[in-house]
């Protein structure tokens, strides 16, 4: 119900801004924020990592650095679909950087971490239940 609601309210956008949202990259992202802000603000959408690496001179700071840390609620096959880590390895890897990666889970189904350009990679759950065992 709640998905035909949403298709509706997108003919109506279409309809009365002449946008539509189903082809508006990020138009779903923070709930819907992504294209409410591009039709009723006139807003322009940039992701989110990117607006960040750019405030924080991000790739300028990476200048001598041999590893980035890095975490993720989830590492799976998402990540890399505009997940904030798909931000981070692309900075590694233009600038050649090692990459740890410290997740709650890791559900890569068959797939290394490696193969998106991490160097290592370990869930901090595990951890969690060996403390909470001592």
């Amino acid at each position: 119900m709640l998905d035909l609601g949403l298709e509706s309210f997108s003919q109506v956008i279409k309809s009365v801004f002449n946008i539509d949202s189903q082809v508006v990259k990020g138009a779903g992202a923070a709930g819907g924020m992504g294209i409410a802000s591009k039709v009723f603000l006139n807003g322009s959408l940039e992701r989110g990592i990117q607006l960040i690496k750019n405030l924080a001179n991000f790739d300028e700071q990476l200048d001598s650095t041999d590893w980035i840390i890095t975490g993720e609620g989830k590492l799976d096959i998402q990540t890399i679909s505009g997940k904030t880590i798909q931000g981070v390895l692309a900075s590694a890897e233009a600038k050649k950087i090692n990459v740890a990666a410290f997740c709650g889970a890791i559900d890569l189904e068959g797939i290394d971490a490696k193969d998106y350009g991490i160097n290592y990679s370990d869930t901090v759950i595990n951890y969690s239940i060996i403390l909470m065992m001592l």
